[in-house]
């Protein structure tokens, strides 16, 4: 449903159409995968984006994590379990 002109990615409450394009040619540039160090990057990102209201953001990333097969990851963000992410990744 369009907000403002815009058009809502289905299943979204702010990422748009044009938003899902960006982070497929993202993921597609970077052979679909990220490194340890890109992942606790993201995970930061998203903790910042959520202490901000930044929904569109958070929906960005997890969108991106999702089309790379990140799930377990994605939902660990998705529930705010950042420290948990965090040590999950620490030493690699």
């Amino acid at each position: 449903m369009p907000k403002c002109g815009i058009d809502i990615y289905p299943g979204c409450k702010a990422m748009t159409e044009s938003d899902a394009m960006r982070m497929d040619e993202l993921n597609r540039k970077n052979g679909w995968g990220m490194s340890y160090r890109e992942l606790r990057n993201t995970c930061d990102a998203h903790k910042y984006a959520r202490e901000h209201g930044d929904i569109r953001r958070m929906e960005m990333i997890e969108y991106r994590l999702t089309d790379i097969n990140f799930h377990h990851e994605c939902g660990m963000l998705h529930r705010g379990e950042y420290e948990a992410l965090r040590e999950e990744l620490k030493g690699k």
